[in-house]
């Protein structure tokens, strides 16, 4: 038992490397979260299964 929690421990920190992802698509420091007042472009908006939900997913669509 000890050795398999040895080796667990080791793999562990083994899979722990805090180096930067080569690929630059993943992370932009472009990217910023704009505010509520803040001109926007689009609004994600999301569809619930939850019936009470929809009725007002649809209104804000329509408006």
């Amino acid at each position: 038992m000890k050795y398999i929690t040895l080796t667990l421990v080791i793999f562990l920190l083994i899979s722990c490397k805090n180096e930067k992802s080569e690929d630059k698509n993943l992370t932009s420091d472009k990217f910023y979260m704009p505010a509520e007042y803040e001109k926007q472009d689009a609004v994600w908006l999301g569809w619930s299964d939850y019936p009470p939900y929809q009725k007002p997913f649809l209104d804000i669509t329509k408006a």
